[in-house]
């Protein structure tokens, strides 16, 4: 796991080379804070920007925690994973299959994410023009 974290924190690093302001990517626990990956400050005494940085990292991270729940709800498979077993699932399909149902459906019926962030989701047409493209 640290070498996949050190990995990711590498291509981010690199994609932004020579940018003046720099980005990162926001995380649990798991990503230990490393120059362009953060978890949220803890602590009692932490200062304002830090606090102030985890309560604007809170509603992104909340509002992705929708598309979790989303998925799980439209394909319940997904969250029963108390019934998989380890290396006879084939956990990565069911996932990508998921999400392919999860996304059209988004794309007929709009979705608790873009309300909050006040997109429109593409049309059915558009969005499996693009998913071809995806290697799965």
């Amino acid at each position: 796991m640290v070498e996949r974290r050190d990995e990711v924190n590498t291509k981010i690093a690199n994609a932004q080379r020579g940018r003046r302001k720099q980005m990162f990517a926001y995380g649990d626990k798991a990503f230990f804070p490393k120059s362009h990956m953060r978890a949220a400050f803890k602590g009692e005494n932490i200062q304002q920007w830090k606090r102030t940085s985890n309560r604007q990292m809170k509603k992104m991270r909340v509002s992705i925690e929708w598309t979790f729940g989303k998925v799980s709800q439209i394909v319940k498979q997904v969250d029963n994973y108390r019934q998989h077993k380890w290396q006879l699932s084939q956990l990565g399909k069911l996932h990508v299959l998921a999400m392919l149902l999860t996304n059209s459906h988004t794309c007929l019926y709009g979705s608790q994410s873009s309300l909050y962030f006040d997109v429109k989701p593409p049309t059915l047409g558009a969005y499996f023009s693009v998913a071809h493209l995806i290697d799965v």
